[in-house]
């Protein structure tokens, strides 16, 4: 189960390379499910599962919960704080909402609610407000220009490069945590 097509994709030729190759006849009686969803969706995944694979009982789940660097390597995808890309940081590319929309068009509360909430960032507040004031002028539309607002935002006694390097994991954290 896995909401990131390629990641899906790849697990998938594993998984059929792991079923029809030369291993033991216990993984050949095996019959798989591979499901292009987020694993918030597990009950109507199950209910979805044809009740003859049921009969028997589920022995396993397997999900991908996490980033790899397959994701953040691409700056097309957008989760790089070191490479330039749209502000996109969709797991799913099907999804609608974007990292861009919310810095760009959310309320400002909201912004500053994210960075706090899912970023667990300090320094919300000046964040938010560099944030805010990018928008009016040009927007953010690059990951480039976010990683400079945040440059910016995070005070150099926070450790130096690695103060803003942190800082900015946490707010690309935040973001895509509500992608």
């Amino acid at each position: 189960m896995d909401v990131d097509p390629v990641a899906h994709e790849k697990a998938q030729a594993q998984i059929k390379t792991v079923l029809h190759g030369d291993s033991c006849s216990l993984v050949s009686d095996l019959k798989v499910y591979t499901p292009l969803k987020n694993f918030r969706h597990i009950q109507s995944v199950v209910g979805e599962i044809d009740e003859k694979l049921l009969g028997t009982g589920v022995d396993g789940i397997l999900m991908d919960l996490g980033m790899s660097s397959m994701q953040i390597d691409n700056p097309v995808r957008g989760f790089s704080v070191l490479g330039d890309g749209p502000v996109d940081m969709r797991m799913d590319p099907r999804a609608s909402l974007r990292a861009e929309d919310i810095l760009n068009s959310w309320r400002d509360a909201e912004v500053g609610r994210i960075l706090l909430d899912y970023g667990e960032e300090s320094n919300w507040r000046a964040l938010q407000k560099k944030i805010v004031n990018a928008r009016l002028h040009v927007g953010l539309h690059s990951t480039s220009d976010l990683v400079d607002h945040i440059r910016n935002a995070t005070p150099a006694v926070r450790g130096g490069r690695q103060g803003w390097i942190k800082t900015a994991t946490r707010v690309f954290q935040a973001l895509e945590d509500c992608c």
